[in-house]
């Protein structure tokens, strides 16, 4: 009888506190993000479900920033590039997707720092982000940001000879 081994890959994907602004205070919810362990061949199978490469799914991300004073919040995401559209961890790369902004408990738009649309609705490496409404930056005091996020595995990282760890980091800084 032959014994097929199973690999078993764990990834847990860790945030920093968002940090840069002169006395704000943030929170990230989850502060750390486990993806959980799955083999090759669950792998493979989400790989034929969406047709984008071997991955764990979304992963939902909440920031909020809180600052004193009314201002212009200017927020990006601090990781190694992968490529320009996404960040590297170490079994692969991800994505952030922006799915809603809050102002001061307001449905806002956001656009890049430069005025210009959000591609996609995609974090990605180098870019500043800021609320927008009316044709402008939008000020206020409290920001909320809902984000999905999305993990992909390196066909390489997908094939461990045993059981591994993956980490990845990243911080959100405020300007």
């Amino acid at each position: 009888m032959k014994f097929l081994p199973v690999w078993i890959v764990l990834l847990c994907l860790v945030f920093e506190p968002a940090s840069g602004a002169e006395a704000c205070q943030s929170s990230l919810s989850p502060a750390s993000v486990n993806l959980g362990s799955a083999t090759r061949a669950d792998l493979l199978q989400r790989t034929a479900l969406d047709g984008r490469g071997p991955g764990f799914g979304l992963r939902s991300v909440h920031l909020r920033v809180r600052c004193p004073d009314v201002r212009l919040m200017r927020w990006a995401f601090a990781a190694p590039p992968a490529d320009p559209q996404r960040f590297r961890w170490a079994a692969g790369t991800l994505q952030l997707r922006i799915v809603a902004v809050r102002l001061d408990g307001a449905a806002v738009h956001w656009r890049l720092d430069t005025g210009q649309p959000v591609e996609g609705d995609f974090l990605r490496p180098g870019i500043h982000v800021v609320p927008w409404q009316a044709d402008a930056g939008a000020r206020g005091s409290l920001l909320e940001v809902e984000m999905e996020l999305d993990a992909r595995v390196d066909d390489a990282s997908s094939r461990p000879v045993d059981p591994e760890r993956f980490e990845g980091q990243g911080a959100f800084t405020v300007d």
